[in-house]
């Protein structure tokens, strides 16, 4: 039986042909090792993210701080999960996918979801 030096790593592929969905996903990883942030407030932020249309301003701010990360991310390679997460895998197109579902997060998108949602109710 080896130690634990003997180990190999593990990875791991994440098939996802919506590159908004991996996007959302991402953001999700992003926020739940953002150790910057206290456990409570990071769990909080992580379900309300994770579980609400409308999110409070400072969430919304982070939310984009986030997007933004990720963006230097896949572009460059450079990140807070630089050591984890590595996109050579896509190709250029769906970089170029998952970089414009990034610029949604931005705080100047327009996105009236009251409008929406009052739309889809009348449908």
């Amino acid at each position: 039986m080896g130690s634990l030096m003997d180990t190999r790593p593990i990875h791991f592929y994440l098939f996802e042909p919506v590159m908004e969905v991996l996007a959302r996903e991402l953001t999700l990883l992003q926020v739940l090792n953002d150790y910057q942030v206290p456990i409570r407030q990071r769990a909080n932020t992580y379900l309300e993210i994770y579980g609400n249309l409308k999110v409070q301003k400072r969430t919304c701010e982070y939310i984009e701080q986030q997007g933004r990360d990720l963006k230097l991310l896949s572009s460059r390679g450079r990140g807070k999960l630089d050591h984890v997460l590595r996109f050579d895998q896509l190709n250029y197109r769906d970089r170029d996918q998952f970089e414009r579902a990034l610029d949604c997060y931005s705080t100047s998108a327009i996105f009236d979801i009251d409008r929406l949602l009052d739309h889809r109710q009348r449908g």
